[in-house]
């Protein structure tokens, strides 16, 4: 048994007054939003405070999105857009009860960063990096007699894990701080776990 074939008006229907006045008004304020986000992305041009490409790239950042993605973070600090994400972001949590993409709910009244959640493709090279730093730092401090103690601030998702209520925490994330503790010191840098 087949479905018989339905005939579509040659036609369509005329929008009500309503609607073409609506039509109008909705067209005028896009224009006027886009024409704003435009004038105040080209200010950031013109104003210099957009850097096209950073002194240091690799193939790997063009291939993964990470130099548009930098233009694009770059672009979203002009006033318009900064403006818009407050207001967004205020309206989706007051009406919708709505965290965005940044932020997850575990228990009720108990709120967390994504990112804390999340494990990073480059996090070994991360971690790397910043021990780096932290041992140059130290060697700067020792030549002025300053001795650094560092106090590794656990994330939010460790220390109140019994809050996450069905948010589910990477197992990789479970090793990281007592990783970073003891590269510190085997580096000689003098640690505080809290």
């Amino acid at each position: 048994m087949s479905t018989p074939p339905v005939s579509a008006p040659a036609t369509p229907a005329a929008p009500s007054a309503l609607a073409r006045r609506a039509s109008r008004w909705a067209g005028l304020v896009l224009a006027v939003v886009l024409a704003a986000g435009l004038l105040g992305c080209g200010w950031l041009v013109y104003a210099s405070k957009i850097e096209w490409l950073p002194a240091s790239w690799t193939r790997d950042d063009a291939l993964h999105g990470e130099l548009t993605h930098r233009i694009a973070k770059q672009l979203s600090n002009a006033w318009l857009p900064e403006q818009a994400a407050r207001l967004e972001r205020a309206g989706s949590w007051l009406l919708l009860h709505d965290t965005g993409p940044r932020v997850r709910s575990g228990c009720p009244g108990w709120l967390f960063l994504t990112e804390e959640l999340q494990v990073h493709r480059d996090a070994q090279a991360n971690a790397q990096a910043k021990l780096q730093a932290v041992i140059a730092l130290r060697q700067k401090l020792a030549q002025r007699d300053i001795a650094l103690l560092v106090a590794v601030v656990p994330d939010k998702s460790r220390i109140a894990a019994a809050q996450l209520c069905g948010l589910s925490r990477p197992a990789q994330l479970e090793a990281r701080a007592a990783q970073w503790v003891a590269g510190l010191q085997q580096a000689g840098v003098r640690t505080i776990d809290l």
